[in-house]
């Protein structure tokens, strides 16, 4: 390749690069990329790596959720991630800059494995392949989704497959030591991919069956061929020995996430319906869209978006670059099969890619591949598939620019490929991650001391009080995800934590606050944590080696052992604050619990008790005696617990409320709580 050429494709890709990334760098990386608190996740997963490769830590188990083990299960490994950033760490980097740096460094595989696979491997020309390779890293969806930072490893797709291609040029002529040298690289990226992001390598695997079943439609005598040649002693010894290598690659992600799954059950089939486009959500490319958002912003209301619209559905693609892959898709699937076999072939793969993720109310495509294909309940986000779907459309259309300058007007390449660039680029702001107020707190923080083994957050940092904790994103992240932050910047578990899927006992969340301290108590007698169990204060930055006495764990812990008391022997007092309204048309007030006898109140058995609120009508008779349930903790003799209670306005209006214990399938404790009463009226 000559040097001009090298130059235009380094000088695309710095530029390209500083425009995907133009937030942390003019931002001075005083913030970096990703989502305000899941990028906080992904920075302590990407730096447990870092602690794994200076031996640190084992690879299985991240320092989250003590004193489980193989806990790198419960979310994405970010695997390749760490490896580039331990580089950059290596180098004196903090913690945020490495991750930020791998990002960049993936994208910038991404760029040149796609020019290579488009130029080198499919033949385009240069100029085509180098106009994918930039609208395959401006991708407006990759971009609008990189807030979940893992959905970056899409950049790993042209890299697999243009080894891949190359694997099967180098054995069909008979060069077996570089086709091995090729399959056997892309089984381990492929290994390698698993442990970083699950989405995007499954997604990979599935288009590839895809692609094989259109192919097989559209030139069956070609595929027929290649099964009769995959039987004869060649290439069965050489099929055989990549399936045995690809099993035993394989095996540490099949060792990590398969017992995690069997734990968890995976997502329901509910849950990825929520998650799928309907036809409008193709379009969606947000309003701060910089060629379109104006127009989007007018006309939102007539695409019937997903009723559950949310931020993981903008994923959408621009009008001019989904036009006309439609277009050169029809033209050849209708047109031209014979002569471009292969391109048909990815075209009708494209088309059916797409039809599976959408849904026309309840009923989707998607339905098919959920009960068929391995792995479809470990993903929940069906709509990231139009994310993957962007590599193969870009490759669409390098073989769309080339035809065009080939065969119509090379005046219309330069223009075109400007406007399709510029239809990728969104305003939105994807790097909020706080890198300067975090890096302020780990350098204050003091180190943990001597004698604490694991901790516990208690509070929340002061740059994290904009959150309000009265939404449940509010009370499941900030204390969780900087607990995850702090204990990978220590090399030092932590019993807290939060992910995609949570260990069966976890319990963190702070709603209700009051309860925060009995629930962590809770945990640690169920897993026997008598000593080493430090508290560690997110506002203070100050930490306190005995939270709890080891008498009071040991007290629990011999509670949960012994046979419960006799619930007949409670004594407990229910009071409750006045009652106010909030938003969202709820009555909001609290009940406090106080354990006034002498035995403890235990919620940990067969029968376990709560606090139950019935419905009543004004006169007292009941219409729902299961209108509430707030689960309780267990309390020894003389503790108290405030519990924070909404209600809907409208459900309880003209209505009356009882408020007492239950002993869930045995009896309402009345006697041992005298009821509280509560009366709506109508408005």
């Amino acid at each position: 390749m000559t040097w001009p050429r090298i130059l235009a494709l380094l000088l695309a890709l710095v530029t390209v690069i500083a425009i995907v990334y133009r937030t942390p760098i003019l931002s001075g990386f005083s913030h970096t990329t990703g989502h305000e608190l899941d990028g906080i996740i992904a920075t302590s997963l990407i730096e447990h790596w870092w602690n794994v490769f200076q031996g640190e830590a084992h690879w299985s188990t991240v320092n989250y959720f003590a004193p489980y083990t193989q806990t790198l299960g419960y979310n994405d490994g970010y695997l390749l991630f760490g490896v580039i950033h331990s580089i950059f760490r290596l180098f004196g980097a903090d913690p945020f800059l490495a991750a930020e740096l791998a990002l960049w460094g993936l994208r910038a595989i991404g760029f040149i494995a796609f020019w290579g696979l488009a130029h080198r491997a499919l033949n385009l020309p240069f100029w085509a392949a180098l106009a994918g390779a930039i609208l395959f890293t401006l991708s407006s969806s990759v971009y609008l989704q990189s807030q979940h930072v893992q959905l970056i490893s899409i950049s790993l797709a042209p890299l697999m497959a243009w080894w891949l291609i190359n694997a099967w040029i180098q054995f069909y002529q008979d060069e077996n030591l570089k086709g091995y040298t090729y399959a056997i690289s892309a089984i381990l990226l492929y290994a390698v991919w698993l442990l970083s992001s699950f989405y995007m390598a499954w997604f990979f695997a599935l288009f590839c069956l895809i692609l094989i079943s259109a192919t097989s439609a559209i030139a069956w005598p070609t595929v027929k061929s290649t099964l009769i040649q995959s039987v004869k002693p060649r290439w069965r010894k050489r099929l055989i020995i990549l399936a045995i290598i690809g099993a035993v690659a394989v095996l540490p992600f099949l060792w990590i996430y398969l017992p995690k799954v069997r734990e968890t059950g995976g997502h329901a089939f509910w849950s990825a319906l929520t998650f799928m486009l309907t036809p409008g959500d193709l379009l969606n490319i947000g309003e701060q869209n910089l060629a379109w958002g104006w127009l989007f912003a007018h006309w939102k209301a007539f695409l019937d978006l997903n009723p559950e619209n949310n931020h993981e559905l903008l994923v959408g693609f621009p009008p001019v670059f989904l036009i006309g892959v439609l277009i050169i898709s029809d033209w050849l699937l209708l047109r031209h099969r014979g002569q471009y076999p292969l391109w048909s072939s990815l075209a009708l793969a494209c088309l059916i890619s797409l039809l599976l993720i959408i849904r026309i109310g309840d009923t989707t495509l998607w339905w098919f591949i959920w009960e068929v294909v391995p792995g479809a309940s470990g993903l929940r986000v069906v709509a990231r598939y139009a994310i993957f779907l962007v590599f193969p459309l870009c490759l669409l259309w390098c073989f769309t620019l080339s035809h065009i300058a080939r065969y119509y007007s090379a005046a219309l390449y330069l223009p075109l490929v400007a406007w399709l660039g510029v239809e990728q680029i969104t305003l939105n702001i994807n790097a909020e991650v706080p890198r300067k107020a975090y890096l302020q707190d780990m350098l204050r923080a003091p180190a943990p001391p001597s004698q604490c083994e694991q901790f516990f957050v208690i509070n929340r940092r002061e740059s994290d009080q904009h959150i309000s904790i009265e939404t449940l994103f509010g009370s499941l992240y900030p204390h969780n995800i900087a607990a995850m932050l702090f204990s990978e910047w220590w090399n030092m578990r932590t019993i807290n934590g939060f992910s995609t899927f949570n260990p069966p006992t976890w319990n963190f969340a702070y709603l209700p606050e009051g309860t925060y301290r009995y629930r962590v108590r809770n945990y640690a007698a169920h897993h026997g944590i008598t000593t080493g169990l430090c508290s560690f204060d997110l506002s203070t930055l100050a930490w306190n080696t005995a939270p709890f006495s080891r008498s009071e764990i040991n007290r629990i812990i011999a509670i949960n052992a012994d046979e419960p008391p006799i619930t007949e022997h409670l004594d407990i007092k229910l009071t409750r604050s006045e009652v106010h309204s909030t938003v969202e048309n709820q009555w909001r007030f609290s009940v406090a619990i106080e354990n006034q006898g002498s035995i403890p109140l235990h919620v940990q058995q067969a029968h376990s008790i709560n606090l139950g609120i019935q419905l009543l009508d004004k006169q007292g008779n009941v219409v729902n005696p299961d209108f509430k349930r707030v689960p309780l903790v267990s309390l020894l003799e003389d503790e108290e617990i405030e519990i924070t209670i909404d209600l809907p306005m409208q459900s309880v209006k003209g209505h009356q409320i009882k408020i007492t214990l239950v002993q869930e399938g045995v009896s309402w404790l009345d006697d041992q709580a005298p009821p509280l009463y509560l009366f709506f009226p109508p408005q």
